[in-house]
């Protein structure tokens, strides 16, 4: 009888511990399969409140991880346990991660005592952190500066010279950084995987670094002696079938107003004080239709319409079609036309089917814009990475149908019909 109170005992025991081991594990097998959808919405919930990751912790760490994943650019093929080891109540478990292109790479987790990632170490990394006051942008005397651009497919390609040769650069707005292209670039041999807190929005990329410039002009527009993020472009260029030497993005541009016309293969900065003026000796016979922007971090917001559903839309001139978080699909599908299954890819290896169609009619303000080709993807890692909450992108599909104005100091997009 003692024996089996004793059995008894120690199996009330043993079983939180078993059942604790377990779950770790499984918030293991969510990682793995975060890592392959890119967005850290698996395992947020199993995150603990002081989770660190890269030497970061908190609320930073969050972010990092949210980055990291969005920005990895490479798929878990599988993974095993190697060890595993209690410290002062800490689970540790350490696993062989066997990827697509990194190949097999050991990756420990700390959980806490309620199974809760208190440090993931995903290979050895370092993070560098950018803010508005790492770089320095001296801004052209003119008061307006025309620039030309070609369009390769619906993105805008603009000359911008660096350190005193001509380049092909396209135009990002929804990269708040400029961005060199890795591979153009002679750059030391390092075994660390450095992530930026700059990602842009077009999809995920990765092995990103620093590199510094003697001077970057971009049509007066200049930065001098100083590090610039470079990153791994060669796939956008495969996409593209042309060279890409980096992007120009929201830093180099915030403090004009951003005249697009896609009709004329132009683009044009104003400063804010004289575009007015502009616009009436310009487009003298023109109707305006001025609506108003919230402006998130870099990322210019506008309230549209579709059957009478508000949407939050992020304006990103390097966005080719428009783009919805496929939880919309449902609530808008009554209007959408041409509907198809198709394979989006981003700047990583990982592809994945999203639907596309036609959205009938969408509502700007007053102006009513009718077939906009749209896909629907889940867009979490944008809403992640910068800490907003839009519902999508709208790019080149909006911006071309009429000369269109974005002023970031105004808080305002102006469709202007001739």
């Amino acid at each position: 009888m003692n024996t089996k109170i004793t059995l008894a005992a120690l199996m009330v025991v043993l079983l939180p511990l078993i059942s604790f081991a377990q779950s770790c594990e499984e918030i293991a097998d969510l990682t793995a399969a975060a890592i392959n959808e890119q967005s850290a919405t698996l395992v947020e919930e199993h995150l603990s409140d002081d989770f660190s990751i890269a030497g970061q912790s908190g609320p930073i760490a969050k972010l990092v991880l949210g980055q990291l994943l969005a920005q990895f650019g490479d798929k878990v093929l599988s993974h095993k346990v190697v060890s595993k080891e209690m410290i002062e109540g800490q689970e540790i478990l350490t696993y062989d991660f066997v990827y697509e292109e990194r190949g097999s790479t050991v990756t420990t987790f700390i959980f806490d005592k309620n199974c809760k990632i208190v440090e993931l170490k995903l290979f050895k990394m370092e993070v560098k952190t950018m803010n508005s006051n790492d770089s320095k942008v001296d801004k052209s005397t003119s008061k307006r500066i025309k620039i030309p651009f070609q369009l390769l497919g619906k993105l805008i390609m603009v000359k911008v010279s660096l350190d005193g040769v001509d380049r092909n650069f396209l135009l990002d707005s929804g990269s708040p950084k400029v961005i060199l292209n890795s591979n153009y670039l002679e750059q030391p041999d390092s075994l660390r995987k450095t992530i930026s807190s700059s990602k842009g929005v077009n999809g995920s990329v990765s092995g990103m670094d620093l590199h510094r410039i003697n001077q970057l002009d971009f049509h007066g527009i200049q930065m001098k002696d100083q590090e610039v993020i470079t990153m791994d472009l060669s796939k956008m260029e495969k996409e593209t079938e042309d060279a890409i030497h980096g992007l120009i993005g929201y830093e180099m541009i915030k403090d004009y107003d951003l005249l697009y016309d896609y009709e004329h293969l132009e683009l044009v900065l104003i400063q804010p004080e004289i575009t007015a003026a502009y616009l009436a000796d310009h487009y003298p016979d023109a109707e305006q239709v001025v609506m108003p922007l919230k402006l998130e971090g870099h990322i210019p917001i506008v309230v549209s319409e579709i059957q009478n559903k508000k949407i939050r839309y992020g304006i990103d001139c390097g966005a080719e079609t428009n783009l919805l978080d496929d939880d919309l699909y449902e609530a808008v599908k009554g209007t959408l036309r041409n509907v198809e299954v198709d394979t989006l890819s981003g700047f990583g290896s990982v592809r994945k089917e999203v639907k596309r169609g036609e959205v009938e009619s969408t509502r700007f303000g007053k102006v009513m814009l009718n077939d906009l080709t749209t896909v629907f993807s889940d867009i979490s890692h944008i809403n992640e990475g910068y800490g907003i909450k839009i519902d999508g992108l709208i790019g080149y599909e909006v911006l071309s149908r009429q000369p269109t104005l974005i002023s970031y100091a105004r808080k305002t997009m102006t469709f202007i019909l001739k």
